[in-house]
């Protein structure tokens, strides 16, 4: 029995089932770490998705959070995750993290960038990606 729950975890997300290989990782991370309590899940806190985009999004929102901040620089990207962020999700009853977050258009060179704000989760998955593409030669 223990060995199917191990092929099971390992094959979908703790929280969210997802297939996707780098989240799946996350969150079984999370669960060894973090685990949920008997009574209920444990939130994930606040998250920061450092440099966002469509697909972090959708995971993000299937997680039990007390808030998000979805950060990118484009502003091309902040509409596309901003109408993502508009479709429900499939599977899911109610969409109560949607509410929950706030989708920032910045840069990371910018010091006042959510200053004072703090996060207990930081996704930093495109993060390098972004900093390369929009602020080249800063990344020290």
């Amino acid at each position: 029995l223990a060995s199917a729950t191990a092929a099971a975890t390992a094959s979908e997300g703790v929280y969210t089932g997802t297939s996707d290989a780098l989240f799946r990782a996350i969150e079984t991370m999370h669960s060894t770490y973090r685990p949920p309590t008997e009574d209920a899940e444990t939130s994930w806190g606040r998250v920061l998705d450092a440099g966002t985009g469509a697909h972090s999004l959708e995971w993000l929102r299937r997680l039990p959070t007390e808030s998000w901040a979805a950060v990118t620089a484009d502003a091309e990207m902040q509409n596309t995750v901003q109408k993502e962020l508009a479709k429900p999700l499939q599977g899911v009853e109610g969409d109560a993290a949607t509410e929950q977050g706030d989708i920032v258009l910045g840069n990371w060179d910018d010091p006042e960038l959510l200053q004072g704000k703090k996060y207990e989760v930081v996704l930093a998955d495109y993060l390098i990606g972004a900093m390369d593409g929009f602020s080249p030669f800063k990344q020290d």
